[in-house]
């Protein structure tokens, strides 16, 4: 076990002395990398997530759910708010309830790209503009509703989505709950802070990994397709971008996308880690459920386009 750590910890010292020795080496790449990841969170992420972190936060405080109402809210406002909402909802409530299984089930499935984003980046691409946009929509959501239904199943089998009648089921941002009565400056001034906390921290990993991706282009030791697909895998908004610039037919484009989509790259599981680093969640259990959403999604994809 020592070893492991031991040899753990130099991986990362490598890593890191070795990402030190690039940045010196090429700083430029650095520069165009950070601007492209600030300007993706401050002209996309920042506009779309910041306010519906706020509301959401204000939302639990002053309406504590039951249970199953939990869980609705927490699969519909992870799926509509995008990235990493559903992961700070999953994170939030398994915090107050230690016991619960459910959350780390479904957080790959629910914590996704938001429908603004699949609106405004991914069906302004040039291949889509071959497909009927429902047809993509389907392909992106279906296999969400496909996942949950089966974890829903596979749950309700093991025990029942109700909670005896005193309990509250979820508290927000590890604020101590509070009563509709109380003063609505502290739970805003709460939600608030907390939501400037991990905004600014998303804004952090994006930038890290649009350098990441800048890189991997600038290096270019592998083919424009791979050095696509590596990109999609690392940072989906710039690897996105290039597999639709590349010399290759819409399907296979739409393919790729939307598979890259549903995993969401390294960057929003590195996200997804530091959002959940005060719950029990799994990250290995997500990492696991986010290749296999990945995986049932590319099979949905081909079957609608190829079938």
């Amino acid at each position: 076990m020592k070893n492991k750590i031991l040899s753990k910890n130099i991986l990362i010292k490598l890593a890191a002395a070795f990402a030190f020795i690039i940045i010196i080496t090429m700083p430029q790449t650095a520069f165009k990398g950070a601007l492209s990841g600030l300007n993706l969170w401050a002209n996309i992420i920042l506009p779309g997530l910041f306010p519906a972190m706020i509301i959401s936060s204000c939302l639990l405080s002053l309406f504590p759910f039951g249970k199953s109402a939990s869980y609705l809210y927490i699969i519909t406002t992870g799926i509509f708010c995008g990235y990493p909402i559903g992961s700070i909802l999953c994170s939030n409530y398994n915090i107050n309830n230690k016991d619960e299984t459910f959350c780390e089930r479904i957080m790959a499935y629910i914590n996704i790209s938001s429908p603004s984003f699949v609106m405004n980046y991914i069906l302004s691409m040039t291949f889509a503009k071959d497909f009927n946009p429902v047809l993509i929509i389907i392909c992106i959501y279906l296999p969400v509703a496909e996942m949950l239904l089966i974890q829903l199943f596979i749950y309700k089998k093991e025990k029942p989505l109700t909670l005896p009648p005193h309990k509250t089921a979820i508290n927000p941002n590890n604020i101590k709950s509070i009563n509709t009565s109380s003063n609505f400056n502290e739970i805003l001034d709460n939600s608030i802070w907390t939501s400037i906390n991990n905004v600014l921290k998303l804004g952090g990993y994006i930038v890290l990994f649009a350098c990441i991706c800048r890189y991997i282009i600038e290096i270019g030791v592998l083919d424009e397709l791979f050095t696509s697909i590596l990109c999609s895998v690392t940072e989906i908004t710039n690897g996105i971008s290039l597999v639709d610039s590349l010399c290759i037919s819409s399907e296979l484009k739409m393919v790729i996308i939307l598979t890259s989509n549903a995993f969401g790259g390294l960057s929003t599981i590195m996200q997804t880690m530091g959002m959940i680093n005060k719950s029990s969640l799994s990250i290995k259990k997500y990492i696991y459920h986010k290749i296999i959403f990945a995986l049932v999604t590319m099979a949905n994809t081909i079957f609608m386009i190829y079938v």
